[in-house]
């Protein structure tokens, strides 16, 4: 009897995650914890991190994971974590937690490397367009196709 072979989904998602309020609370000391400790909460979920940037009140990350797992309840397990490590590591005036939901973009091998520039870029971007301009544009690009 021929033993089946398992499907293997490797994909690259661009994913936005907003602190709740729109704060501007990823600066400094706790962007530092963010970038550093976000990718190997998400490595210990399964995903590999190749580019990951905070700008003020959002991170943009470019990850890959198994399409057999769940997207949605693993950046869910994420944030939680990451609200966890946050709210017991820094004294804010509010306790510290992200939006709901986040925004996941494909993203094709052909394209990884202007993802991550674009990624790499997220000070400078902002400097002229806000999170809400950049998420529109997004999500317009995507419907565009």
């Amino acid at each position: 009897m021929k033993k089946r072979r398992e499907p293997v989904l490797r994909l690259w998602m661009h994913v936005t995650l907003g602190v709740k309020g729109k704060q501007n609370l990823l600066v400094n000391d706790l962007e530092r914890m963010i970038q550093d400790e976000l990718p190997s909460v998400l490595q210990s979920m399964g995903c590999e991190t190749r580019s990951i940037n905070c700008s003020h009140d959002h991170v943009h990350l470019l990850i890959r994971y198994l399409g057999s797992h769940n997207l949605i309840e693993i950046l869910d397990q994420a944030k939680r974590e990451m609200s966890r490590r946050v709210n017991q590591t820094f004294l804010l005036t509010h306790r510290f937690e992200w939006m709901t939901g986040f925004t996941a973009l494909s993203v094709s091998l052909g394209d990884l490397h202007l993802v991550e520039r674009f990624i790499s870029n997220q000070k400078k971007f902002h400097q002229t367009v806000t999170f809400r301009q950049e998420m529109e544009y997004l999500q317009s690009k995507d419907q565009r196709g």
